[in-house]
This record gives structure tokens, sequence and C-alpha cells, in this order.
């Protein structure tokens, strides 16, 4: 039988709150899961679920220990159990709990997800790197061409190479500025940047570090953004321009101004499915269900070895108390 006992941490007591942390810890990686790395957003849902579900095991365990007014208290007591079942099926389904439970039977597909995204923003490097060296030989070679002894050229022709110092002896440097610009120290940057992230995910994923799934979601989208604006302004900042013989002419002219490109992932930054499998996962889990039952058991064990009190309601049932009435 419980007994009364204030002013001590009780086993009870140490049990529920061991439920409690737990509560919070597969809630908040479940909301991570879901929300995608939303870090803010996640520690208050958590915070939240976690201390209303505290405030209603404190309020459960008042009104059992209640010495009065008894029947007003065992009303609110049984209400107050059944909006913490409401919320213990709302937060278990709709929740982290499940989220996190869906996500982690799935993750085989998933891994597969991150390593396709990470292959895209590889091939975006690449395509940019191929693409750049060709701007600048095809430049190189029209300039090497235009400049050759008794080679006539067009006005605007003329001009870019006056404005840019090129002559026969100053092809080789112009065409290697440029490529300094293109594949130089802003690029090298970047590919640190990306060969960085690739180990990352290699080591989070293929390891399933669940505490860091979310984030590393949020993540590689936000360098594709970043990758995609950097290699187009990278390209922006060249001066490549394709000179050819016109024939019409008999001159070499400047038949494209410019051969900057803009850099996107292949499909658009929405066709990364990382982020979205484990946002979007769907479909249910009979573990998360047995997990939150433990979990909600430990959290109520302090309510259920909570004292009752003895005290005998006043009413008109007080005679029939199972007792023998004397006359």
């Amino acid at each position: 039988m419980a007994h009364k006992q204030t002013g001590k941490v009780t086993i009870a007591n140490i049990v529920s709150m061991v439920g409690v942390a737990l509560l919070m810890v597969f809630t908040f990686i479940g909301y991570s899961l879901k929300s995608g790395g939303e870090m803010g957003m996640d520690l208050l849902i958590t915070i939240l679920i976690s201390s209303f579900t505290a405030l209603m095991l404190w309020f459960l365990i008042k009104a059992k220990g209640a010495e009065n007014n008894l029947d007003k208290w065992i009303v609110a007591e049984i209400i107050t159990l059944v909006v913490y079942v409401g919320v213990m099926v709302y937060t278990t389904l709709f929740g982290g709990i499940m989220h996190f439970f869906v996500v982690n039977e799935n993750k085989e597909n998933i891994k597969e997800y991150a390593n396709s995204d990470i292959q895209k923003l590889e091939n975006m490097f690449v395509q940019y790197e191929e693409f750049e060296r060709n701007a600048v030989a095809t430049t190189r070679q029209g300039l090497t061409n235009a400049t050759q002894r008794n080679q006539y050229k067009t006005d605007s022709l003329k001009t870019f190479m006056q404005e840019n110092q090129i002559d026969a002896s100053h092809v080789e440097v112009y065409a290697d500025g440029q490529m300094s610009i293109v594949l130089g120290t802003n690029y090298e940057q970047a590919r640190e940047s990306l060969n960085n992230l690739q180990n990352e995910v290699r080591t989070c994923v293929e390891g399933w570090s669940i505490l860091r799934i979310g984030s590393m979601a949020k993540n590689i989208e936000e360098y594709a953004i970043n990758f995609q604006d950097v290699l187009t302004e990278l390209s922006s900042m060249t001066n490549l321009p394709i000179i050819e013989y016109d024939r019409t002419q008999r001159k070499y002219s400047i038949v494209v101004a410019d051969q900057s490109a803009e850099f996107k992932v292949e499909g658009g930054i929405e066709s990364l499915q990382f982020k979205q499998a484990i946002t979007q996962a769907d479909g249910f889990s009979i573990v998360a269900i047995v997990v939150a039952i433990l979990i909600h058991t430990l959290i109520l064990f302090n309510y259920i070895m909570a004292y009752r009190t003895r005290t005998i309601r006043v009413g008109k049932d007080t005679e029939e108390d199972g007792g023998r009435i004397l006359y």
C-alpha cells in the first residue's frame, strides 16, 4: 500500500523522471527528422510536450492524494487521465515517436537517397569544370587564330582585344587569367567544402547517426543552394567570347559575346530526395506503439504508486460502507 511522503525523492519519482527523459529524447529526435533539422522549433515542441506531460502527472498525483472535496478531485483526476491518454495517443501517432521509428525502419532506402543527392552535387561540379575548361580553350583558340599575321578583325573584336591588352604574345596570359577565375582559389574552396560534406554524409548516414540525420539533410540542401550560387557567380566573372572567322566579312569576329552559364543541381533543388525522405516518411510502426506505452507507463509509475487518501467521503451513501448498522 502506498504511503504519503513529502520532501523525499523516491524510486517512483526517479522512474517517472526517466520516463519523461525518454519522452524528450524520442520526441526531439522524431521532430528533428520530421522538420528536417529545424533545431529551434524541434526543441520548443519537445519542451512543450514534455512540460505538459509532467504537469498532468503532477496534477494526477495531487488529485489522488487530496483529502477534501473528494468527489470533485476524483472527477478532476478522471478527466486528467482521459486528457493524458488523448495526448499520449496523439503525440505518439502524429508526433516524434512514430516518425522516429518509421524513418528508422526505412533507413536503408533513405541512405540511398542521401548518396544520390551527394552525387548530384558532384555531377554539378564536374559539369562546371568541363564547361569552363572548354570555354577557356575555345576563347584561347579563337584569339590565337585572330592574332596570326595578316588576319583581319572586326571593330568589336579589335575593341575587345585593346580593352584587355591582348596581342599575339599575350593570348596565353589572358587565357590563364580567365582560368584562374573559374578554377582558382574560390573554386577550390567550394570544391573543398563539397569534399568535406561528402565525408560528413558518409560518416553520418552510413553509420546512421540518428541524432545528426535531420541536420545533415538540411545541410545538403543548404550547401546545394550555395554551390549553385557560387559556381554561377564564378562563371559570370569571366570574359570569354567565342571568336570565329566570318567568311562574309573575311574577318575574325566575336560570334558569341559571353560563354558564362547558370549552374543548377540536376532537376533543381526540389529534386533532392534525402530531406524529403525523412520529413515525409509515412507508415505505421508497432515498435513505436510498444515503446510509447512503455515510456508513458514509466511516467505514470509515480502516479500509480502515489498515496491515495483514506478519508471517507461524506454523503448520502456514507452508511453503506460495508459495516453492520446498530439500532
